[in-house]
């Protein structure tokens, strides 16, 4: 009668390390197949098998009146997923263990593993690359000529025969035949789908990849066109005999201005891809707060927005490049005034905290969803439809950079609130 507890204990011990392998390591592919196995990669992998082979040697299964063990499997793996040095390392140990376990049966194993060692030589060399395409069919071609080999060089020799069993020999055979396959059928299946795992995360991967750059590149030229046509247009009114020397300084100028424009905007793509080096200075938050209203006021006034600032009671000391700083809530202070497209109020509220000095900026606008939430500061995401987000991805960064953190309150039809923390600076 077979104990389905020394089953399951083989079979856990053998699982074991590919499941390690596929974790931790590069996975138990092949060397036989497209990817190759470094030599280090190929010595685990013997050394895995070689400790689960022995372990399986040591723990037969009982059968009937006689036992069998699982050692064949970890053989045929070293060929499978290894090398074939890696299963005549098994093949060897296997021996070995015999030799000090049971010295009348060694000439007998030696024989066998030699012949099985061959099999496998020759059709992982010969026909592995090909056979391992299918993945189920190769494991089980393979199981069964080497069982096959064994069990007939078993029974070819007379002392070799098992001891008498209430079961019939053909059913205790085709049992263990059926358990050797179901195991090694098991192994590919979760190999297999741990590749298909790991192929179509590339490929993701890739993808997105190739998303953002094809985005960048369209946000790029959407930005870039807009001052380059306006300078354009300028320098053919420029171009005209008739235009008067007043006129062609203010075209002058503005072709400068929209140069100038485009210039600011290829500088903020660079400084988004590739962040500059933060030059920390101490400041307090208060002072940063005041320049960002200074600069965003006329902005808010031509869309109807009142900027309102509660006075912060104690100081707001923090280590940060003041213009970064600056340009980050200029940033965040816009995000809001578009929201309210209407009019309305912008408040700035500062927060005590012990560990962080605290912004908080509240908008009157229509409120955002949890997903919309959740892209802001990603490359390219916009409220509005004619902008590519770039304002809130440089704010994001800024804050990062400084060691800080933006949280997001929002509901819809309440307006939004962003939490701005940054380290406080210790005395």
């Amino acid at each position: 009668m077979v104990t389905f507890d020394s089953v399951l204990y083989n079979a856990a011990i053998i699982l074991l390390p590919i499941c390690l392998f596929e974790i931790f390591g590069n996975g138990y592919g092949p060397c036989s197949g497209d990817r190759k196995r470094s030599s280090g990669e190929c010595l685990l992998v013997a050394a895995a098998n070689v400790v689960t082979a022995l372990f399986c040697a040591a723990h037969p299964i009982p059968l009937g009146g006689d036992s069998f063990d699982l050692r064949l499997i970890p053989f045929l793996l070293s060929f499978i997923y290894g090398s074939p040095l890696s299963g005549v390392a098994v093949a060897a140990a296997v021996l070995i263990y015999q030799y000090v376990a049971g010295p009348s049966q060694f000439i007998f194993m030696a024989a066998a593993y030699g012949f099985l060692t061959l099999i496998c030589w020759v059709v992982s060399a010969k026909a592995g690359k090909t056979l391992f395409a299918t993945r189920y069919f190769y494991p089980v071609l393979l199981t069964c000529l080497c069982f096959g080999a064994l069990s007939g060089l078993s029974f070819a020799l007379p002392r070799h025969l098992p001891a008498p069993s209430h079961s019939p020999i053909w059913l205790n055979f085709a049992f263990v035949l059926a358990l050797h396959i179901a195991l090694m059928l098991l192994i590919a299946l979760i190999h297999t789908h741990i590749r298909a795992n790991e192929v179509l995360t590339r490929k993701l991967i890739r993808s997105e990849k190739l998303n953002v750059l094809s985005e960048l590149a369209a946000a790029v030229a959407h930005e870039i066109r807009n001052p380059m046509t306006v300078a354009r247009g300028f320098m053919q009114l420029l171009s005209r005999s008739e235009v008067g020397e007043e006129k062609k300084r203010t075209y002058t100028q503005m072709v400068i201005e929209e140069i100038d424009r485009a210039e600011k905007i290829i500088t903020d793509y660079l400084s988004f891809a590739r962040p500059q080096a933060v030059h920390v200075e101490p400041l307090d938050l208060r002072d940063a707060v005041h320049k960002a209203m200074q600069l965003i006021g006329p902005y808010a006034a031509a869309r109807g927005v009142e900027l309102h600032s509660a006075a912060a009671q104690t100081p707001m000391p923090l280590l940060a490049d003041e213009d970064r700083l600056v340009q980050g809530l200029v940033n965040v202070c816009k995000h809001g005034i578009d929201a309210m497209p209407e009019g309305g109020s912008l408040r700035l509220k500062f927060v005590s905290d012990p560990n962080f000095v605290v912004l908080e900026v509240s908008d009157e606008g229509a409120g955002m969803s949890e997903e919309v939430i959740s892209r802001l500061g990603t490359p390219f995401y916009a409220m509005d439809t004619e902008g590519t987000g770039l304002s809130m991805m440089v704010a994001y960064r800024i804050v990062e950079s400084l060691g800080g953190h933006v949280d997001v309150r929002s509901a819809r039809g309440k307006g939004s609130t962003f939490t701005i923390s940054l380290p406080r600076q210790r005395p």
